[in-house]
Order: C-alpha cells, then structure tokens, then sequence
C-alpha cells in the first residue's frame, strides 16, 4: 500500500489483498488525522485488480474510522475495475449512511473522475464549515 496526500485528498493505492487489512493502515490512519484537524480531507482508495474481494475487516475498520468525530472526511472514492469491490464499496457507503456520517462514498471505474469528484465532494464539505 502506498498512499500520498494531494492538497487534503488522499491517494491510496492497494496492489494485494494483504494491503487492505486494518494492520497495514496504521501510518495513512495518522496521516488522515493530522491533515483532517485542519480541514476536511478526501480519500481516493485505488484497489488493483489482484484484489478480487474486500474481507468484512475492512469496511469494520473504515467505519470505526468515519464515525469517529475527530476525523473529518468529506469523501470517499473506490475506484476498482472489480465487480465485488464495487458491491462492498456500495455497502460501505449504506453502511456510512446509516450510522449518520457526512461521508459521501461513492465507487468509479476511473481515477481522474474520482478524484474530481472527491475534490468536489471535500470543496462542498469545507466550504460548508466556514459558511
């Protein structure tokens, strides 16, 4: 897993399903929470194709994750050329809407539509919190 911050979005790229799990989230967890005491951030997670299915660890972890009120995410993008990530991605973003977070999860086909949309969704979230 690799990941870099792109002015409050960031970029997370997972090539092996072993980069997903919770322990190998530990530095881009404390990266999301410095950048988002400031501002609300964004995250374009970029899953490659060896990655056929997200275990239940995963969207368990990201919700502890997007529910805790001292990290402000305004957007989640997915973007997967895999069928049933797209499905766990859908559930994560039901799962965010249910527990009543401002997180708007939303999975793509494409990075560059992702990340406009992310820019967008995180621009809407901040300008909202100085308005």
């Amino acid at each position: 897993m690799t990941f870099e911050n792109r002015s409050g979005v960031f970029l997370v790229r997972y090539d092996s399903p072993a980069s997903l799990s919770p322990e190998a989230q530990t530095q881009l967890e404390s990266a999301l929470r410095a950048a988002s005491s400031v501002e609300p951030v964004g995250i374009v997670f970029v899953v490659g194709p060896n990655v056929q299915l997200v275990g239940h660890e995963v969207p368990d972890y990201w919700l502890g994750v997007t529910t805790d009120p001292r990290v402000s995410i305004g957007a989640i993008a997915v973007v997967t050329p895999n069928p049933a990530v797209t499905v766990a991605t859908r559930g994560f973003s039901t799962a965010n809407i249910l527990r009543d977070t401002a997180v708007a999860v939303k999975p793509f086909q494409e990075e560059g539509a992702a990340l406009a949309w992310v820019r967008e969704q995180v621009a809407a979230t901040r300008k909202g919190r100085r308005g």
